[in-house]
């Protein structure tokens, strides 16, 4: 049995889910119908009368609107539901919203999981005090199973602030979107209860066929766990960071372009500016001079410490003096090795310099 209905003040149609609820499709917002339709292009004739059929417009007002007899309008419907396979003009509007909303026509079942089984949340409200028409499992889920459909915003949710209501108010005054990222909320997000989390949402605009407010929609989707991960991962690298800072030897990283990427205290204090964070370490100390202490050999570049780190080597120790282009030689005892990621590859380098009077102490 069909079920389908327009919906009082939508430009669109209702039907009942096979997953229970009911589903909209708004063909409200203006733009021309796609003539596309069960792989078969439609005439721009055809595709007007669809356009109509889901205006919920008789064949009447159709014919008046196309300057055609409305005989000829009912005989264009006939092969209309003939050529689509379809059984009512309800068919037919749903088979026009769908071709405006996603190109072509798609499978009931497809659509019923898209809205009823989407893992983000969907609200459709209606008129300036925002009355709950339809809403997903998702979102009544989250909002912790109580009854929605038929309230008004505020009847809804008494527990909202005037600043959050209002949000939706400018929404449906303005006709302009609301984006907003990781804004934080409290909803059962387990199905253990309210807590806190953050999400991301959507307040759109629905217009009718005059382009109009109408109505609002309303999407939004958990990203609690990512913005608690960001957030701890930022949390760790302060913490590697300050313990960096206590380490009383000069510690250098780099990625594999020598570029540094953290320098620690001693390090800053050692070399200073030389070092800050995006310098190349190469630069740096291009016009030093490391000796080996025991030969007295001068290092080429490829010997150096980071060099061998950055071609995939670890240098457990070496003693040198380091001859910099001003100032007074000072000995070191450098250790270098390569630094990982978690599939293995390299990814940087890492040095660090102790004056060779602390490492032998």
């Amino acid at each position: 049995m069909d079920e389908s209905v327009r919906t009082s003040g939508w430009h669109g149609v209702a039907r009942r889910s096979p997953l229970g609820g009911y589903l909209v499709s708004n063909a409200a917002g203006g733009g021309e119908l796609r003539r596309r339709s069960v792989g078969r292009r439609l005439t721009d004739r055809q595709a007007a009368l669809l356009s109509f059929v889901a205006a919920g417009l008789e064949n009447k007002e159709i014919a008046k609107r196309l300057g055609i007899a409305e005989q000829t309008v009912k005989e264009q419907i006939s092969n209309l539901l003939e050529r689509l396979a379809v059984r009512n003009r309800a068919a037919l509007a749903e088979i026009a919203t769908e071709l405006r909303i996603f190109g072509t026509t798609i499978d009931e079942s497809w659509l019923a999981h898209l809205f009823t089984q989407a893992p983000f949340g969907i609200a459709l409200m209606r008129g300036p005090e925002h009355r709950i028409e339809v809403t997903n499992e998702y979102y009544r889920r989250s909002l912790g199973g109580r009854e929605l459909v038929g309230k008004t915003l505020r009847e809804a949710f008494p527990e909202w602030t005037q600043e959050s209501y209002a949000l939706f108010d400018r929404v449906y005054q303005t006709g302009e979107q609301l984006d907003a990222h990781e804004y934080g909320a409290r909803w059962d997000r387990s199905g253990r209860g309210p807590e806190d989390g953050y999400a991301d949402g959507v307040i759109q605009a629905l217009r009718d066929e005059a382009g109009e407010v109408n109505g609002l929609l309303v999407m939004y989707t958990d990203v609690t766990d990512a913005v608690r991960a960001r957030r701890r991962a930022a949390e760790l690298a302060a913490e590697h960071r300050g313990i960096l800072d206590l380490v009383p030897s000069a510690v250098l990283v780099t990625d594999m372009a020598g570029t540094i990427v953290r320098a620690n205290a001693a390090a800053r204090s050692l070399f200073g500016d030389l070092v800050r964070e995006g310098t190349r370490y190469a630069e740096t100390i291009a016009n030093w001079r490391l000796r080996d202490r025991a030969t007295g050999r001068t290092l080429a570049p490829a010997e150096r410490p980071l060099a061998r780190a950055l071609a995939g080597s670890d240098v457990a120790s070496a003693d040198l003096t380091v001859e910099p282009r001003e100032g007074q030689p000072f000995d070191v005892r450098i250790s270098a090795m390569c630094l990982r990621d978690d599939a293995g590859a390299q990814r940087g380098a890492a040095v660090i310099l102790s004056p060779v009077e602390d490492a032998a102490a």
